[in-house]
């Protein structure tokens, strides 16, 4: 089970950094500092500063 965990991760990881890099923030290294350094993150705190980034952008301009 903890295998697929770090498979998951490292598939939103990966999902999210193209995301990134497709609307022009390059990755991870400039867009995310707000969320401070992932090595140190947990799964859950990670996903949810995702949640809650892409939730602030989400009505963004309307």
């Amino acid at each position: 089970m903890r295998g697929k965990k770090n498979f998951v991760f490292a598939k939103v990881v990966t999902n999210v950094s193209h995301v990134l890099l497709f609307i022009g923030l390059n990755g991870f290294k400039g867009a995310n500092r707000h969320m401070g350094p992932l090595k140190s993150m947990k799964y859950g705190s990670l996903l949810k500063a995702i949640y809650k980034f892409s939730m602030v952008h989400q009505n963004y301009g309307k």
